[in-house]
């Protein structure tokens, strides 16, 4: 038995092959999420890192061309902040607006990708109907050319020839069915 790295449930592994970590296909799922989430976050740090490397050649150019530390305040890197706190393109990571913003992006895709599935379902609905339609039509068709369809395309054909003994046969059926009862 193993426990699931999401829920932390006892599950018993059922693959052949690659070893099962999770449960269920929804404990995978969320560990999808997670990573995916990580993966944006570690992207956006990196990228402000950057961005505070680009600052900070900046600031020392400036600096060294005349401008105190003191008139600059913006351009400063992360160490030389009085308030030390990251910066997320404007607003603090640790304020948990990136988080939020990524939290509101994967819940966008899932209900996107909700949408896409149910368009799909009802694209095919909309074949089959109109499969559907076009077999009927083509019986409809077949029964105003007078085309033999079956029993009752025979029954029709027999009452045109001889409608007396059709209407006979129709009676004697019918009395049948209600001694019967």
């Amino acid at each position: 038995m193993k426990n699931c790295k999401i829920c932390n449930n006892e599950f018993e592994n059922k693959s052949k092959g690659t070893e099962q970590l999770y449960c269920s296909s929804t404990c995978r799922a969320i560990a999808a999420k997670k990573r995916q989430e990580e993966k944006i976050i570690n992207h956006a740090i990196q990228q402000k890192a950057k961005i505070e490397e680009k600052q900070t050649e900046q600031s020392s150019t400036i600096i060294g061309g005349g401008i105190s530390k003191e008139q600059s305040p913006e351009i400063l890197s992360n160490t030389e902040r009085k308030d030390n706190s990251p910066k997320f393109y404007g607003s603090p990571i640790d304020s948990g607006s990136g988080k939020n913003y990524i939290h509101e992006y994967f819940e966008a895709r899932i209900s996107n990708n909700a949408l896409e599935l149910k368009n799909q379902y009802l694209e095919k609905r909309v074949l089959e109907l109109e499969r559907e339609i076009f077999d009927l039509n083509s019986e409809l068709d077949s029964l105003d050319q007078g085309e033999d369809t079956g029993i009752i395309g025979n029954i029709m054909e027999q009452f045109k020839k001889d409608p007396v003994n059709s209407v006979k046969f129709a009676t004697s059926i019918i009395e049948n069915l209600t001694k019967s009862k």
